[in-house]
């Protein structure tokens, strides 16, 4: 019996308020309802509610959603929407009942639209890539390297010798030769890409044929990677002929899998037609989804080796997911991927009288009190301003002089080697202090100073950030370029050259009809800022506390910044952000526990 009109009208009652308040996007009530009109048997409210809550979920980033939380996780999907009325949901002890007797729900066992573990709803798609991932990063984990210790260990002395002291890279180092799988997580500055190129040289070294893969979530920060693997490997103690087979290409992770324009959710590569690698590496590990990194790990041949690099205490991938924080945790004492982590915590880029360095510990610790007295007595490389009536003023006027620096310089390899030189990030993309307000601010006194044309919305000069992935041009959400006059006269914009572009030019150029969906970059979310650095960054927090204000996205604002950081905000906000952690649902740590088992 399917639905009736009278129930399909109490169903979009029920859901409406939730829309209304931006809770819902247009896919989640759909879904549900969708998913209501096609059962068998119409289901209950409490099954309808749990259909669209858990779509929401994965909205917010979260891979199910907490029953038991469901009035503190939906929030509204803008991230400066309020909500008018107080949001109530059914009790979760009697919520739970009617899942678990409804057939569109399933305990994981048989195929079903939702899953039902304890407290945590799934859809059925991404229940499915956590218990894969977690099988193949377990199975993965097993997978031991037999390797003559006194040969390694010397190999690795040697190697190590030319870098500075620090016995946790040395370990990480041993980690990754001998295992199947490998998670190096440090800050920035604590030597990940030394360690890796390193453990690269002893992996040719051994086996001279040995092919190794890199990979990243962005083009930009495949770049950085590609950058500094090429800088790293200049200074170690190997022969030129072992040290030239160090790759030096690196690509997005959807572009070494295979991308598919007709199936966008598959791959050329995966478990029955892997990567051709011995080693694959990852960087940036903090930044990739529940569903790219199964499809990542499952790609990875059985006999190969899986590195990964990051920041667990960076913030969490933009996508459904907290990946390498859940591994972090699950690689705590007798958890199952204790033996495959390492830690790195000296950091080689701030020194101990670093302001920036400070503040980043102080954060990651989270002493709010420490914090704000860093900022209080201020640095060289640390400012700190509450917001008033000159606050974008004063913004717009740090980034006069370097954000109109592009514009002076002809090459584009100039003009893009200008870009990173200053930034300002924002934690909200809308309202008064969020990016596109703070933007338009800063255009606006460009203009008025003469620095570019008024009324013209391209120019020589203007930065611009890709929004959308573009795989047809080889184009990635957070990808930046700069615009410049040709010597034809036309404009143009110039993106960094891929690291595997086999054709040599220092960037290419794109008409700006071929662009994808794109904003100026003046401003931008301190999300899209991940995995890149800026010389000077100004971060700027709203006025009130927010629920996307936490305690990574603080870290992660300041730790982009490599010789200065401004920081504008109040200091409840500040406070507020120290205090509170990222916490999105998922089941991977109990995953992996129960497979382990």
């Amino acid at each position: 019996m399917t639905a009736t009109r009278a129930q399909l009208d109490a169903w979009e009652a029920l859901l409406t308020p939730l829309f209304d308040q931006k809770v819902l996007s247009p896919l989640d009530y759909r879904f549900a309802l969708t998913l209501g009109r096609l059962a068998p048997e119409p289901p209950s409210d409490e099954v309808i509610l749990g259909a669209a809550a858990a779509s929401a979920a994965l909205t917010r980033g979260d891979i199910c959603l907490e029953l038991s939380r469901a009035q503190t996780l939906l929030i509204p999907v803008e991230e400066d929407a309020s909500l008018s009325v107080r949001l109530t949901f059914p009790e979760p002890a009697l919520w739970k009942r009617a899942l678990e007797a409804s057939p569109l729900v399933s305990d994981g066992s048989v195929r079903a639209p939702l899953v039902l573990q304890g407290d945590r709803l799934y859809l059925h798609r991404y229940f499915d890539y956590q218990q894969r991932l977690a099988r193949a990063l377990l199975a993965r984990k097993a997978k031991a390297f037999e390797l003559d210790p006194v040969r390694l260990g010397e190999r690795l002395d040697r190697l190590f010798a030319s870098a500075s002291p620090d016995p946790s890279q040395r370990h990480a180092a041993e980690i990754a030769v001998r295992r199947g799988l490998s998670i190096i997580s440090g800050g920035p500055g604590t030597g990940k890409t030394s360690t890796v190129v390193r453990i690269l040289g002893a992996l040719l070294e051994d086996n001279p044929e040995l092919r190794a893969v890199l990979v990243a979530p962005t083009g930009k920060a495949a770049a950085r990677l590609a950058e500094s693997i090429r800088t790293q490997r200049a200074s170690l103690d190997l022969a030129p002929a072992i040290a030239a087979k160090i790759p030096e290409e690196a690509s997005t992770i959807h572009r070494r899998l295979g991308y598919r324009f007709l199936s966008p959710t598959r791959f050329t590569h995966d478990a029955k037609n892997p990567l051709p690698a011995d080693v694959v590496i990852l960087d940036e590990a903090s930044m990739v989804d529940l569903a790219t990194m199964t499809k990542l790990v499952e790609a990875v041949p059985p006999r190969a080796r899986l590195i990964m690099l990051g920041d667990k205490d960076q913030l969490a991938s933009v996508a459904a997911g907290h990946v390498l924080g859940d591994i972090a945790e699950a690689a705590g004492p007798e958890r199952p991927l204790a033996e495959s982590f390492a830690l790195l915590t000296r950091s080689h880029r701030f020194s101990a009288e670093s302001g920036i360095g400070a503040l980043a510990r102080a954060i990651q610790a989270g002493r709010a009190d420490e914090v704000l007295a860093i900022l209080a007595a201020g640095s060289a490389d640390v400012t700190w301003h509450d917001h008033d009536e000159a606050t974008l003023e004063r913004i717009a006027v740090e980034g006069l002089a370097p954000l109109s620096a592009p514009a002076t310089l002809a090459s584009p390899r100039l003009a893009l080697d200008a870009l990173p030189a200053f930034q300002i990030l924002c934690a909200h993309r809308r309202g008064r202090w969020g990016a596109e307000r703070i933007a338009d601010e800063v255009t606006r006194w460009l203009a008025v100073h003469g620095k570019v044309p008024r009324g013209e919305l391209w120019y020589p000069g203007r930065p611009v950030i890709v929004v959308v992935n573009d795989h047809a041009q080889n184009l990635w959400n957070g990808d930046t370029g700069v615009t410049l006059r040709d010597a034809d006269g036309v404009l143009r914009v110039h993106f960094p050259r891929p690291s595997d572009d086999p054709t040599g030019a220092p960037s290419r150029a794109l008409s700006i009809a071929q662009l994808p969906s794109h904003q100026p970059y003046y401003a931008a979310t301190i999300h899209k800022a991940q995995g890149s650095g800026f010389r000077h960054v100004v971060a700027v927090l709203p006025a009130e506390p927010s629920p996307v204000v936490t305690r990574e996205l603080l870290y992660t604002a300041v730790t982009r910044a490599q010789s200065k950081v401004t920081l504008f905000a109040p200091e409840a906000v500040i406070r507020h952000a120290v205090t509170t952690r990222v916490e999105r649902a998922s089941g991977l740590g109990a995953a992996l526990s129960r497979a382990a088992r």
